[in-house]
């Protein structure tokens, strides 16, 4: 009777999603070639938006030695590019000055470099990395303030403690460079992988994967100026990437092997995903299942808070990597696409902008023997208007179970009804305030769905 009665008293939440029908979805563009260079492979490509829409991108050129670094932007409505320097890494950022900043590396040493959106000559190298010095680029982001945070690794020092260990500088808008902060780094054996930043209000998150342990998905979160200590979403995952809505929940999309694969080497794309602030994190979801490898995967929501995951796959282990994508639209998965066959990804390769969704790769433009710089893009739904609420709507407790009952709303641009159940009077489960179903429906429809615990 006590179970029962503990049904009597369970609360029932539908949030009805706000999204575009799943058929009236918007297709990827033609690809739009960026670059031009004369070298074999261009790639490692890191682009971003000035305020008017115009892009701004650099990438490497090489077939032998040093790198070239080329930048090219289309503000003229075409695109020009040119050659900055000779580099083993690059990346770029635009801030609300409307002002570049491009990082570049040599010899272990970092540099920053600037310039107008509006043109004009890069200016004269400034040296990044300090206490300690030397390294490699790991990442960079501009906050909501406009001001930049910049990391980068430094590795197998014994004269610093400890010897490999992820480092970052805070630059406010048109101020100056901080003091160096430890994020990461326990010894040679152990540090922070494929760091990537992310920035929401006053915090900036870095999330990365701790080498030599076999797997486990992490972040920091550095707020005023303080890094906190280590928060760990998951032991099973073999990467860790965030992503931050406007809603305010994050997103940590992962790549791990398959736990019962099914031939090959059958890697998948997971995600979880938390609603207070990465205190607690939701059920383990599958992104990705198919084939033999599915790896380096990002994320970044639009705003609308509808979430894009995209990743490089293989179907079996002689074929070739696509770039594929799936998005998340209300708490509904769409189908997977695939932006472009034959080509792999890179870090930051999606953005949103102006409610537009890009990607950039590189392939080979048909015809011709070098691979160059590509980006695509895909419209998102201008749709702001959530559908009305369900009707009718009524809550029958039963042994164990309780039954609700409903009708959704009339809007054509409903999708699905959103179940979250918490309780009170009795203690708290693990499915409090928990997403526990998503039925997808049609307009004007009954509805039902049993619950039982």
């Amino acid at each position: 009777m006590r179970r029962q009665g503990c049904w009597r008293t369970l609360t029932i939440a539908l949030a009805i999603l706000s999204v575009a029908a799943a058929t009236a979805q918007a297709q990827w563009s033609a690809p739009i070639q960026c670059s031009n260079s004369p070298k074999i492979f261009s790639y490692w490509q890191f682009y971003d938006f000035d305020a008017n829409g115009n892009i701004h991108i650099c990438w490497r050129n090489w077939d032998d030695g040093i790198p070239d670094i080329y930048y090219a932007n289309n503000t003229s409505g075409t695109w020009n590019q040119s050659k900055i320097n000779n580099a083993k890494n690059n990346i770029l950022v635009i801030t609300p000055d409307q002002v570049i900043h491009y990082f570049w590396m040599n010899n272990d040493q970092i540099y920053e470099q600037t310039k107008p959106v509006s043109g004009g000559t890069w200016s004269s190298p400034v040296r990044v990395d300090a206490n300690p010095s030397g390294g490699f680029i790991q990442d960079v982001i501009v906050d909501p303030s406009g001001g930049i945070y910049f990391s980068w690794g430094h590795l197998f020092d014994s004269s610093w403690t400890p010897p490999s260990g992820a480092y970052g500088r805070y630059k406010p808008l048109g101020g100056n460079w901080g003091p160096t902060e430890f994020i990461q780094g326990i010894s040679n054996d152990v540090w922070p992988q494929n760091l990537q930043l992310q920035a929401r209000d006053n915090k900036i998150y870095a999330s990365y994967r701790l080498t030599n342990y076999s797997s486990g998905a992490r972040y920091k979160v550095r707020e005023n100026g303080v890094w906190s200590s280590e928060k760990l979403v998951t032991t099973n995952a073999y990467s860790c990437n965030l992503a931050l809505s406007p809603t305010g929940e994050i997103a940590c999309v992962y790549f791990n092997p398959d736990p019962t694969p099914e031939s090959g080497t059958d890697w998948n794309v997971y995600a979880m995903f938390s609603g207070d602030g990465g205190i607690t994190w939701g059920p383990e979801v599958v992104v990705r299942d198919y084939g033999d490898l599915q790896r380096h995967c990002l994320a970044v929501y639009d705003d609308h808070g509808n979430l894009h995951v995209a990743w490089e796959g293989r179907d079996t282990e002689s074929s070739h990597f696509n770039l594929y994508l799936r998005s998340r639209i209300g708490c509904v998965w769409q189908p997977v696409e695939m932006i472009h066959p034959d080509t792999g990804i890179t870090p930051k390769a999606l953005h949103v902008y102006n409610n537009t969704l890009w990607c950039t790769y590189s392939a080979k433009p048909t015809g011709e023997s070098n691979t160059q710089v590509f980006l695509k893009y895909k419209n998102l739904s201008n749709d702001w208007t959530s559908p009305g609420p369900v009707t009718q709507l009524t809550a029958i407790g039963g042994e164990n179970r309780v039954t609700l009952s409903w009708r959704n709303p009339p809007d054509a641009d409903f999708l699905a009804t959103v179940v979250r159940a918490s309780t009170t009077g009795y203690p708290s489960g693990p499915f409090k305030d928990r997403e526990v179903c998503v039925k997808v429906g049609s307009p004007n429809a009954t509805d039902s769905y049993v619950d039982y615990r």
